[in-house]
């Protein structure tokens, strides 16, 4: 019997990503949530969460900033 290994976390990562961008397969879902925990998953997909807003934040503030306001 072979032991399922988990997914590393670069491949959480770029499963979460792509499930950002909606370009996640079904097939490669059911692939990565059968093999991984959810948990990590659901770190990943708050960090990279928390990561965007910052992000939109900067960008906003920086307009803003180039704007004159």
């Amino acid at each position: 019997m072979t032991e399922l290994k988990s997914p590393a976390l670069w491949q959480v990562f770029t499963s979460v990503t792509a499930a950002m961008f909606g370009v996640q397969s079904q097939r490669r879902r059911e692939y990565e949530f059968g093999r991984g925990t959810f948990s990590d998953y659901a770190i990943v997909g708050c960090v990279l969460a928390v990561l965007f807003v910052v992000i939109v934040i900067a960008v906003v503030q920086l307009v803003m900033y180039v704007a004159g306001y």
